[in-house]
């Protein structure tokens, strides 16, 4: 049987953990290795790692210095022994089944796409593709849809893994490793089976952190979409930078509600952002919901001070009417 490695990093995880590590030890295909990387936690989660390395020969648990998700994944990318790789958020969990799905389902391709359970299904059940350039046909559709975004909902071939995730970045960085992974890819399936338990209700979350530099990270991420997408598919033109659009707006709303900076920082950073922006030097056309229309409109016209009004406005409202 051929072994699968699940690597977990695990970070200040004690509330979610044993839920976590159950679901990986009752998977019905009983060849894994679930590799622990205590990502230099603070609280009891490096001490679980070791309670639950003593109870299960297949847990193999590994203490580092605090460098972040990408360095754990990373760590663990390094230690695996499995032919193939699945990654694991400590606060999410695996349905019983899915090593059993994705070994049978891999056979005869590089990648094996799926989806969290509870997400809307994809019609039709199955998306094959025999080649890299029939992938890239639909890449932008594929890529809006957030299918391509995580690195948790791909079981991957170990021996095609040559790049790691990118440890200088904080958001996006799932994408940036899945594009690197695709880019060796022949033939690829996707799948609509519900093979993950991700869950949204943690503080830990390890996707939910606000970074005031993580709008540098989504202009590197679209570097490598535009790099990925080549010059030789003609469709699509303006789909190739919808999920860029969304993401640069979402970050400067999150920003201006955000009371971790002040004002002038806020501007500061938008400024030196929007110089060098990809929406800036494309030109690009949003469409989509009218307060996001809005805020485009203030970005691509510099008027960073009404964002911040507006949100004064709205505060001031709403504890008048409490």
């Amino acid at each position: 049987m051929s072994l699968i490695s699940i690597i977990v990093p695990v970070y200040n995880a004690e509330k979610t953990l044993d839920r976590c590590v159950v679901s990986a030890i009752s998977q019905s295909y009983t060849s894994i290795e679930i590799l622990l990387i205590d990502d230099g936690s603070t609280d009891r989660s490096g001490a679980m790692c070791d309670e639950w390395g003593a109870k299960d020969s297949r847990i193999k648990v590994f203490h580092k210095i605090n460098g972040g998700v990408s360095s754990a994944r990373n760590y663990g990318l390094k230690k695996s022994q499995g032919d193939y790789i699945l990654m694991l958020d400590s606060d999410d969990e695996l349905v019983q089944n899915a090593c059993e799905v994705l070994i049978r389902r891999i056979e005869d391709y590089d990648i094996v796409i799926f989806r969290a359970k509870g997400d809307e299904p994809m019609l039709p059940s199955q998306l094959c593709y025999c080649s890299l350039a029939e992938f890239r046909i639909e890449f932008c559709k594929l890529l809006n849809s957030e299918l391509l975004s995580n690195s948790w909902n791909k079981f991957y071939k170990k021996d095609l893994i040559k790049d790691g995730f990118p440890v200088d970045m904080s958001f996006g960085e799932d994408l940036v490793f899945s594009l690197c992974y695709l880019k060796r890819c022949n033939r690829i399936l996707i799948v609509s089976d519900g093979l993950y338990i991700y869950n949204t209700d943690t503080e830990q979350s390890l996707s939910r952190s606000l970074n005031i530099n993580r709008i540098d990270d989504i202009e590197k991420w679209q570097e490598q979409v535009l790099s990925f997408y080549g010059t030789d598919v003609p469709e699509c033109d303006t789909m190739i930078y919808n999920k860029y659009l969304y993401d640069s707006l979402n970050y400067v709303r999150e920003l201006y509600c955000s009371r971790d900076y002040g004002y002038k920082t806020k501007v500061c950073k938008l400024k030196e952002w929007y110089s060098m922006s990809y929406l800036k030097n494309k030109r690009l056309i949003y469409r989509g919901t009218l307060f996001y229309i809005a805020l485009y409109f203030c970005i691509r016209y510099q008027l960073w001070f009404v964002p911040q009004v507006v949100l004064f406005v709205m505060r001031k409202f709403k504890l008048k009417n409490k």
